[in-house]
């Protein structure tokens, strides 16, 4: 009896410890940094995101319109206007800052805070699988951009 009572209580022990749950080990975060380079144009993007979802962003982006060609009109007025309406948004900074010919644009996301479809109402293109998506999918950024990406 002595040993069948030992038999029940190691396997009790044994039992109870398979339907405990394991505490899931945080999920890795994962970096890619885009960059896009033309005459007067330089343009890098980072993002971090966990499996297929982008959590964060980090973008600069400098200008020379002396080198481009364009009048500095084109880029400061888009940018005062995305300036005013993405920093309206949680999870959003954005600014940026003129020197003579080069207007440089710098703006983080960060999607624990920022909604997708306030930051996406703002931007001028969206992919169609972006729109209603309750994500940014790294996947479909490696697909549609034309940066050179790591």
């Amino acid at each position: 009896m002595k040993k069948t009572t030992i038999i029940l209580l190691v396997l009790l022990g044994i039992l109870s410890g398979c339907g405990k749950k394991s505490e899931s080990p945080s999920k890795k975060t994962n970096s890619m940094i885009c960059t896009y380079q033309t005459t007067g144009f330089d343009e890098t993007s980072t993002y971090e995101f966990q499996d297929d979802e982008v959590k964060k962003i980090f973008y600069t982006k400098t200008v020379n319109v002396e080198l481009r060609g364009d009048p500095m009109s084109d880029y400061e007025w888009p940018a005062e206007y995305r300036k005013e309406k993405y920093n309206e948004i949680d999870g959003v900074v954005y600014s940026y800052s003129i020197d003579g010919d080069v207007i440089t644009i710098d703006f983080t996301i960060d999607f624990s805070i920022a909604n997708l479809e306030l930051v996406l109402d703002i931007v001028d293109e969206v992919h169609d699988e972006w729109v209603n998506a309750s994500y940014l999918s790294i996947e479909l950024i490696k697909e549609n951009t034309i940066d050179t990406c790591n």
